[in-house]
């Protein structure tokens, strides 16, 4: 058994929550079962397990939840081999205290740049919740056996901290390659059917929530300019996602003129939008391009999940960025959030045929090689020994 602790198993949305869910059937295929520990709060209203059918151990308050925790410790039989924190409060400290009692292998999951400035809202104009959150954080580390991240870059942050190099491990995200494949024309159009998308359309998708982070913003700004100036029949811009305009990383120019560009891209022809998919990789077969122009990010699904599905990709060299993704040029586009030049780069990989075909060819053989699945799945396996 292993255990994963979440911020939020209702998030479904949350990136390193879905991951988790697909790693779930392969740990199984280990003999190893997974259980979700969150808040029953959070759980969705229509069903247990929004993506796939895993255990989890709720309760209706932290209190509740810790005593079913120690609970369950308590019981040699009932112990997990690991329990993996994919975020780290003030209540998971118990979690890891107990837990070190019971002499269980505690990993972290970093999923992002490690700020201690961005780890709660206001902490950037409060000097002394920045000095308690840096105690609070040092004091957890040291009950940790492992902090994994997803590239090297993110786990500098850490060293800042004085984390012992010991403990820092870099595991790439994994995607299933055989699921996020690229497709030929007749599953495109059946795909293409089954959303409503338009059948002859050169679509360039977008997936994520809808907030500041992500630059849809900036996207939209983007697609209107580029509209104008070089208009095409059959140029569409997919959108999957939703609004989440109350996060606190939203400023308050983002929260007036989102909704407002957003109602612009409603009323056009060549954009349309969609809801998350229970089965994203549809979205991926029906897309001609991916872009991303993200300004934040850890190792994203969506990043990885366009690349194994040989999609031509322009990303934001967001903070965070990894070296991990390849070579710009070779296995994607880089944007600049500068409009003229992003102007330039959306035409060219849109126009140039040869362009778009061989990132396509590099990208795919470049996530088989160092993004499967498998791969991380064995790297997991191997810290919990």
């Amino acid at each position: 058994m292993i255990w994963v602790v979440t911020y939020n198993f209702g998030a479904v949305k949350a990136g390193p929550v879905i991951r988790f869910m697909r790693y779930a059937s392969y740990f199984n295929k280990a003999r190893l079962k997974v259980s979700f520990i969150t808040i029953e709060k959070n759980k969705p209203k229509d069903e247990e397990s929004p993506f796939y059918d895993v255990q989890g151990i709720r309760a209706n308050s932290p209190a509740e939840l810790n005593n079913k925790v120690l609970l369950k410790l308590s019981s040699t039989n009932l112990k997990p081999k690991a329990i993996i924190f994919l975020s780290l409060d003030f209540y998971s400290l118990f979690h890891l205290l107990y837990s070190r009692k019971h002499k269980v292998p505690l990993i972290y999951v970093s999923t992002m740049q490690f700020d201690i400035k961005n780890k709660a809202y206001g902490v950037k104009r409060n000097i002394f919740m920045r000095y308690i959150l840096k105690y609070f954080y040092r004091l957890t580390f040291k009950q940790l056996d492992y902090i994994v991240s997803s590239s090297d870059e993110l786990l500098e942050d850490f060293l800042k901290l004085k984390v012992p190099k010991s403990k820092l491990k870099t595991i790439y995200n994994g995607v299933d390659v055989e699921k996020f494949r690229p497709v030929n024309y007749n599953e495109k159009t059946k795909y293409r059917n089954q959303l409503g998308l338009p059948e002859n359309s050169t679509i360039i998708t977008f997936i994520g929530l809808y907030v500041e982070r992500k630059g849809v913003d900036y996207l939209a700004m983007l697609w209107e300019k580029f509209t104008e100036r070089y208009p095409q029949e059959n140029l569409h811009l997919l959108l999957v996602g939703e609004n989440a305009l109350d996060v606190p990383e939203n400023s308050h120019k983002f929260k007036k003129e989102w909704p407002i560009a957003k109602n612009k891209l409603e009323a056009r022809q060549d954009v349309s939008f969609l809801p998350f998919q229970r089965n994203i990789e549809f979205v991926h077969y029906c897309s001609d391009f991916f872009i991303f122009p993200s300004r934040l990010e850890g190792m994203p699904n969506v990043l990885l999940e366009a690349m194994s599905s040989g999609l031509p990709i322009l990303v934001n060299k967001f903070k965070g960025f990894s070296s991990a993704y390849g070579i710009n040029g070779v296995h994607y586009l880089l944007l600049e959030e500068n409009l003229e030049k992003d102007i330039q780069v959306l035409k060219s990989i849109i126009e140039n045929k040869l362009l778009s075909s061989t990132l396509s060819v590099n990208v795919r053989k470049y996530t088989i090689d160092h993004f499967a699945i498998e791969k991380s799945i064995q790297d997991y396996l191997y810290l919990m020994k």
